[in-house]
């Protein structure tokens, strides 16, 4: 789409992707919820899958608090009735042509992802140690978090387990979890909770970014 004004320049307009889902060949529209603007966002479809976009003038935006979260609003909104795959914050293409021609090439890892992720969710622990359980566990700390980890990861169909960036910081983890079985993930975490009370930060359910298994080019 490009828009022209009197002797105004063309101005050509990007699609900016927030995420790939599962859709049927009609085009869906989700409000005018895009970032920056607040344009349409809407589906371009292609062979059953579809690219969840909405239309910009620009090259890239700028990673401030208040866009990433509108990105990932629109992703969010999205997987509460559709299986995303979530695109990272950024990611534009020059127009549709550029778009659909990536989403052919990529077509096949796009159905397998999407059949992994189909029906599930992204849910995330931290915790958070106080002063007078560092020094109870002391040595123990490693192993602890170990025990705790392998006891959430049972309830996931994976997992993954991120850099510590604090010496209170016991866990800090992801996991990919069926949306049927979220209440059962999260009644261990209440068991997690009551074992040594630690401050636990958990959050979710998320779009499933720390399981996306492949790379879909953008730009250009």
């Amino acid at each position: 789409m490009s828009k022209k004004t009197g002797k105004d320049p063309v101005i050509e307009e990007r699609k900016y992707v927030y995420c790939i889902i599962a859709n049927t060949e009609k085009p869906a529209s989700f409000g005018n919820k895009g970032i920056g603007n607040f344009s349409e966002v809407y589906t371009i479809p292609y062979k059953g899958i579809s690219a969840v976009v909405s239309d910009t003038p620009l090259t890239d935006y700028q990673s401030t608090e208040e866009n990433i979260k509108a990105h990932n609003e629109v992703a969010t909104l999205v997987m509460k009735e559709h299986t995303v795959i979530p695109m990272a914050f950024g990611m534009a293409f020059k127009d549709k042509e550029v778009l659909l021609s990536v989403l052919e090439k990529s077509y096949d890892a796009i159905k397998k992802s999407l059949a992994l992720l189909d029906n599930k969710v992204e849910l995330g622990i931290k915790i958070v140690l106080g002063k007078e359980l560092m020094e109870l566990l002391g040595e123990k700390k490693i192993q602890f978090a170990s025990y705790i980890f392998e006891s959430l990861k049972k309830k996931a169909v994976e997992s993954v387990n991120a850099k510590l960036f604090s010496e209170r910081l016991l866990l800090n983890a992801s996991f990919l979890v069926e949306k049927n079985k979220i209440k059962e993930f999260s009644k261990e975490v209440d068991e997690v909770e009551k074992m040594l009370a630690p401050k636990i930060q958990y959050t979710g359910p998320w779009p499933p970014y720390n399981f996306v298994k492949i790379k879909i080019g953008g730009g250009e």
